[in-house]
């Protein structure tokens, strides 16, 4: 088997038990290790970052992220002295980072996604709080303006998604739920772009063991990409059945 260089560009802290980007970067990047391929990880954080323990690390040295020219550059001469032959873009949405992936591009270039497409559509009254200036939340807090804002995001979420689609080799999705969610957005996208993250317990029961009553929550008590206000309704509809 041929070893690659295979490179991840991440925006938060490379710290595997603070999120699942972060996670899903340290296990496959141990995985190409053990495979024999060569890893490097860049992070656009100053600070927070654990050990790694495969391969390099490096990180951003300036504050404001993917806005500040610094880091831009540091991510660009990274790729220059690191000469990767695949990219994976654990943040396809930050276009700062495309465009410097983009130029003298001669490697694989992947986007990937693990999160659903429709968090401001399954929750606009956040988005509402969140994005719009509060002296206009009168006028569109109610099924007509809701209607525009969803409007309004659905538009410039098929600009970005787009963008994605345009720019990258492959775009890397959690699952077909997201193919349906992409649908809604850009209903005629290019299928050859799309690989789907395969479902890691091979075997599934088809039914459910006969037990006592329990909810299990995996993922962080957070409500705008999370929804973990949904953990008491979600409880009182199946505990009583």
């Amino acid at each position: 088997m041929n070893s690659f260089r295979v490179l991840f560009v991440l925006t938060p802290p490379f710290d595997p038990n603070s999120g699942g980007v972060q996670m899903s970067t340290f296990k496959l990047g141990s995985h190409f290790e053990t495979l024999g391929h060569e890893v490097g990880v860049f992070s656009f954080a100053q600070d927070g970052h654990a050990v790694c323990e495969f391969g390099q690390l490096w990180h951003g040295t300036e504050p404001g992220s993917t806005s500040n020219l610094g880091n831009l550059d540091k991510l660009e001469n990274v790729l220059c002295d690191f000469k990767p032959d695949v990219v994976i873009n654990q943040m396809p949405y930050e276009h700062e980072i495309g465009g410097v992936l983009l130029r003298d591009k001669d490697y694989l270039l992947l986007g990937c996604l693990r999160n659903t497409l429709f968090s401001v559509k399954g929750d606009l009254d956040s988005y509402l709080k969140k994005a719009v200036p509060s002296a206009l939340h009168r006028f569109l807090n109610n099924s007509v303006g809701k209607s525009l804002l969803l409007r309004f995001h659905r538009r410039k979420h098929q600009a970005d998604l787009q963008r994605i689609l345009d720019t990258y080799d492959l775009f890397i999705m959690f699952g077909p739920p997201n193919i349906e969610e992409l649908k809604y957005f850009v209903p005629d996208f290019d299928k050859t772009k799309i690989r789907l993250i395969p479902n890691s317990i091979p075997h599934v029961t088809e039914s459910v063991p006969t037990k006592g009553k329990r909810l299990l929550w995996l993922g962080r008590v957070a409500r705008a990409q999370k929804r973990a206000e949904l953990i008491p309704k979600v409880w009182q509809r199946v505990s009583h059945h």
